[in-house]
Order: structure tokens, then sequence, then C-alpha cells
């Protein structure tokens, strides 16, 4: 019998524990979005098959975001109700195996979120759990004043761009007013089809409508050329400028040697040249054991490689130019 009663002091005492902890990391957390108003902060135990419910009056249409941690891994439907007849409007589904769970390894509790678009009315948010768990929730009304991340955006030809909202907005649909120059879908994610001017009309969820526009160019890679006043005395370096593939899918790079030292750059032995994508990885890579040039003293001039196809790392319908870095090296021989 003492050992029973001990048993269950012990749950006792480490529910309290997690409700205490779990207050004291959430009171930095309840308002995580920027602007965004907290409706529902609630931390209690829950029972399985005994709804909780709160309720709960929105002024407003508006984007609101769900945000359950619990002790456990444990799955929890949110259901928000009509007042007046008790008929379930919207339904969320916090799964255990949701892309949102996850668990804060620092703290030792799980979390899930979800977000949901609501009219203005009178609600009642009603929580069920799978098991029986201690758990805090919160429901925040995201920020109104969402705004799109880039307003501009260049994407080039043949590839793709993303369209993205911060403060707290969530896209619902999206439309280009020239679908033949860059097409769009529903989650922002845009085609450049042929060069062109788009505007692309971003509809969130909240109602709100938000314009991106958009410029479709060509595949091809350029950067400001540079002259000596712009390096390092008794110096040398060699600087692309320019990058496009021909009609046979070679990489015909321009680039320049600039001079700023005294005697004439004859020759540049073990050249190569590295051309890496956005994500860091090597698409094409060339070597050439000397390169003939003839760059005076105090001077600059340009040249231009052809890098074959053969030497490509990946199809040439992966690689965009215009966002790649180039990348030259050699030893100088004068």
């Amino acid at each position: 019998m003492i050992k029973k009663r001990l048993k269950s002091g012990n749950i006792f005492v480490f529910a309290l524990i997690f409700i205490l902890s779990i207050i004291w990391i959430s009171t930095s957390s309840v308002y995580a979005s920027s602007g965004s108003k907290n409706i529902i902060h609630k931390v209690s135990t829950a029972t399985v098959g005994t709804p909780i419910r709160y309720n709960f009056t929105l002024s407003k249409k508006t984007d609101l975001l769900f945000v359950m941690k619990t002790s456990e891994r444990i799955g929890c439907t949110i259901a928000i109700n009509d007042p007046n007849h008790d008929i379930p409007i919207q339904t969320v589904h916090l799964s255990t195996v949701s892309k949102n769970m996850e668990y804060l390894s620092d703290q030792g509790i799980y979390r899930n979120s979800e977000k949901i678009n609501l009219d203005a009315g009178n609600y009642v948010l009603e929580l069920q759990f799978e098991n029986d768990t201690n758990f805090d929730f919160t429901m925040d009304q995201v920020s109104s004043g969402a705004t799109l991340k880039n307003s501009n955006l260049t994407v080039t030809k043949g590839f793709t761009g993303q369209i993205s909202v911060v403060n707290g907005g969530t896209i619902k649909s999206c439309t280009s007013n020239k679908p033949s120059v860059a097409s769009v879908t529903n989650k922002g994610k845009i085609t450049g089809k042929k060069n062109g001017n788009v505007v692309i009309k971003v509809k969130l969820t909240s109602g709100k409508v938000l314009n991106c526009k958009v410029s479709v160019v060509s595949n091809q890679y350029t950067s400001k050329k540079i002259d000596t006043k712009d390096i390092e005395y008794n110096t040398c370096k060699l600087k692309p400028y320019q990058a496009s593939f021909d009609s046979k899918g070679n990489i015909v790079v321009k680039f320049l040697v600039v001079n700023n030292n005294y005697g004439v750059v004859s020759e540049l032995s073990n050249y190569s040249i590295t051309i890496k994508d956005v994500k860091k990885t090597t698409v094409a890579a060339y070597k050439k054991n000397a390169f003939p040039v003839n760059v005076p003293s105090y001077g600059t001039a340009s040249y231009t490689v052809k890098i074959p196809k053969s030497s490509l790392k990946v199809k040439q319908n992966k690689i965009d130019l215009r966002t790649c870095t180039f990348t030259i090296s050699s030893g100088i021989v004068n």
C-alpha cells in the first residue's frame, strides 16, 4: 500500500515538474511569430477519451497557428466547432508522423504545429488526445502584416524560382499575367519560359493580395569587369566576366588577365576553371597545362576558353550559369 502511494506520488511530481518546466519554456515562445497575437495558451493534463474545450472569438478573417507541446510523442485532433450546433467547421490532425512533429532534445519535449485560416466569428476549440498526457497548447492569430520575402525576382529561362511570404502569411493561390513568359503554381514555384517581365499576383489565405515582379533572363553568367586599379600593386589576377552555352552545349567563358606588375605575362601554367552551382556542387571543370597569353606590364587583356560538353558533370539543362560561381586559378609565367 505504501509502495503504491509512493508510485502515485512520483507520477504526480513528474507531471508537476513537466508543467512547471513547460510553462517556463513557453513564456518566450507564445509570441514567437513577429507581430502575432496569442488567443489561447493552456498548460494542463489530458485524459484519453475526454475532450477539452475552449471558447474564442475572432473579429476578422485570419490565419491561426496551433502549437502543441507534449511530454510524449502523442497525436492530437483539434476541432473548431460551431458553438450553436456543436458541428465541426474545421478539423486538424496533429499526427505523430507529421512533417511538423519534432523532438526538442534540449527541453525533453515533443512539438507539433499546424496553420489554418478561419472567418470572423465565435467558436469552440476542442482537443482530443490519443493517450493521457501533459500538454502546453498555444493558438496564435498570425500577423496580418505579411509581405513577400522578395517583391522582385529574377529567374533564368528554363529554370525555377520560389515566392516566399514572411511575417506569418500563407499562400492560397498565385497567378501570372503572362504565363507564356513565366508560369507559377499555387505554392509559388515560378518557371521561366522565355525572356520578359511578368507580374505574379499572390493571394494569401487571409485575403490579402501581394504582387511579385519577375524578370526572366537568358542563361548567361555576367560579372563586372576589372582593371589594374582594382587589384593590389605587384599582383596579377584572373577574372571571369561572361559565360554562356554555345549551340553544341559547350560553355564559352570570357575572362580577363589583369597584370598590375612589371613584366609581360606570357603564359598561364596549370590553368584550371571550376564552375559550381548555388548548392556549391561542381557542375563543370576544365584544366590545361599551359594557356598562352600576352599581357603587358600594368595592362589588361581578355581571353576566351571553351569548356567542352564532355567536361560537364551534369546535364546542360541542370546548369543555371547565371547563378553559378566561377573560379579560375593558374601559375603566372613572365
